[in-house]
């Protein structure tokens, strides 16, 4: 399996096994404020705007950044590997939307969706494309009775992070 489709997977892997994914953006609730109409602004809403056409012609993956020093924004969007690139970009085009009109001036926010496909939008004034971390983290709960298997899902879910660690 290619590297790069190592990190999409662990990301979705993480997401589903929280058991919820939400369909309402975090616009980042400690993170700082840029103004209107700022270079910034103009650079996200730039790359928002082309995100769900790039993603989806680049088999469901891109990240790019754009500007200098503090005007400088790094764009994400991801589509669970696999997905046909319509359905992605059917799921990217809404989550960068939503990111544009309810999160209208902080500088770091994402977008989880789960409709047809699963995909992850996020944007922010600092790099995280080469970092490993535990953010963004956005809790849910999940109120429902699961019935199942407990032991056939962990011998499920250690198969699977032996399959990722090797």
């Amino acid at each position: 399996m290619s590297l790069n489709y190592l990190s999409p997977i662990l990301c979705f892997v993480l997401a589903l096994s929280f058991g919820y994914v939400s369909a309402e953006p975090s616009c980042g609730g400690d993170s700082l404020f840029f103004r209107p109409n700022s270079t910034y602004d103009i650079n996200r809403r730039l790359l928002l705007s082309t995100l769900a056409s790039n993603v989806s012609s680049r088999d469901g993956f891109y990240n790019v950044s754009l500007g200098e020093g503090t005007e400088r924004i790094y764009v994400l969007g991801l589509c669970i590997p696999g997905t046909d690139p319509k359905v992605c970009s059917e799921c990217i085009q809404p989550a960068s939307d939503g990111l544009l009109k309810n999160c209208p001036n902080q500088t770091d926010s994402w977008d989880w969706r789960a409709a047809n496909t699963l995909c992850f939008v996020r944007y922010s004034n600092h790099s995280f494309f080469t970092q490993i971390g535990l953010e963004p983290t956005q809790q849910e709960f999940y109120d429902i009775d699961v019935t199942g298997d407990a032991a056939e899902y962990k011998r499920s879910w250690e198969g699977l992070m032996e399959r990722m660690i090797s």
